[in-house]
């Protein structure tokens, strides 16, 4: 698991399926050598990854299915960027109408004082 965030990566749930089908193979050529006492740890190895590829899964964060839920996802977060887009411009605006005002206030100072 990502350890900055609480979600898995696609490519942590491949890692971990690598792992399952590496185990695989070990099985299967195990049990083609006929050593039959180490099938036993092979499939609880298996299993082990099988688990921890589940978990892996699970933790991967919300997939939005369809179109339409992606589509009305984007248009919530181009709404959210809009607004602070907005936001943005009111805050400059009101900053250049400070500076404006400040440096017209320090430029009729400095000529009553020239």
């Amino acid at each position: 698991m990502n350890e900055e965030h609480s979600h898995s990566t696609p490519e942590e749930c491949i890692d971990r399926l690598n792992t399952i089908e590496t185990g695989i193979k070990e099985l299967v050529a195990t049990i083609n050598s006929g050593q039959f006492a180490d099938v036993r740890l092979r499939i609880t190895q298996l299993q082990t990854a099988a688990a921890g590829f589940k978990a892996e899964v699970q933790r991967l964060p919300d997939i939005q299915k369809t179109t339409r839920d992606q589509d009305k996802y984007l248009g919530y977060l181009s709404r959210k960027i809009q607004q602070k887009d907005t936001g943005i411009e009111q805050a400059t605006g009101e900053f250049k109408k400070f500076v404006g005002s400040y440096s017209n206030k320090s430029t009729v100072n400095q000529n009553n004082h020239d």
